[in-house]
């Protein structure tokens, strides 16, 4: 039985696609979650805190390794994934290794760190779908600039327009949107690195070094302090596609309703298997 239906065969292609659903994916959680431990442990063998051999022991292992249905057990337990998968992993490392793995880093710093390299790739799909999106409706814009259609307010009729002109009002406020999106990723996408209370105590004086160390292994950006209260980067994300989606969704209305019986100005092309009604010959989409 699917719990939501992101997660149902059924209809979770409504809602996303394969290539979304494979970056969130419990794999790919757990895959960026061991890379973030391999980039921790390489930062702190820099500074002889771990053994250099660590890391290349981290990465070599293989996710199949692990048992993911009792790792799912142990996190009703625990509530987090976290420490399950810290546990699973040490019982993977050599003997002598063992008890370095995690070193002075907490929960939230591995989670937090995992989700911010899960957000990275799944931006650059929106950034290729928004890009595909936009190439098609400046063509669009181009082919339809002289021909005339009605503005509307409130709906109801107002002066001429373009369709053109209509596409490009919508066309202009996608390409703000697109071009926020690189500098605001830069900005908002960062490691998680404090221990257990933010403070960075079990490295001593070279904590400020480890994290700027870690996050160049990353290429994420360093925040000035833990982040374990500060919420703000994610926040801007989301608030980003909430506008993205907003704009989206403003456009698809307006396409339902220029495609209604009584307006008539556009139509969807005919798709075999969209659309129809056994019951309703005439409604064709």
């Amino acid at each position: 039985m699917a719990f939501s239906s992101l997660d149902s065969t059924l209809t979770g292609p409504l809602f996303r696609t394969a290539e979304m659903a494979a970056i969130f994916s419990d794999r790919a959680r757990l895959q960026a979650m061991l890379r973030v431990e391999a980039a921790l442990a390489r930062a702190q063998a820099q500074h002889s805190l771990v053994p250099a051999e660590l890391a290349d022991a981290i990465v070599a292992l293989s996710i199949d390794r692990l048992d993911f249905d009792a790792l799912g057990h142990a996190t009703a337990l625990s509530g987090v994934p976290v420490i399950p998968f810290v546990k699973a992993v040490q019982k993977q490392l050599p003997p002598d290794l063992e008890t370095y793995f995690h070193f002075g880093a907490t929960t939230q710093d591995i989670a937090d760190t995992a989700l911010a390299l899960q957000m990275r790739d799944a931006l650059r799909l929106v950034a290729q779908d928004l890009a595909s999106v936009i190439t098609a409706l400046a063509i669009m814009a181009e082919r339809y600039r002289a021909t005339p259609c009605m503005g509307r307010t409130y709906l109801q009729h107002a002066a001429p327009i373009t369709f053109g002109f209509k596409i490009a009002a919508r066309l202009a406020g996608l390409c703000d949107l697109a071009a926020q999106l690189p500098e605001l990723s830069a900005a908002s996408l960062c490691v998680s690195l404090g221990g257990p209370v933010g403070t960075l105590t079990a490295f001593g004086e070279q904590g400020p070094a480890i994290v700027r160390a870690f996050a160049r292994d990353l290429n994420l950006l360093a925040p000035v302090i833990a982040m374990h209260t500060q919420r703000v980067p994610m926040v801007s994300l989301a608030t980003w596609l909430a506008a993205l989606c907003g704009a989206l969704g403003a456009w698809g209305q307006d396409i339902v309703h220029l495609a209604s019986t009584e307006v008539g100005e556009v139509s969807e092309p005919y798709v075999a298997g969209r659309g129809g009604s056994s019951a309703m010959p005439h409604k064709a989409r």
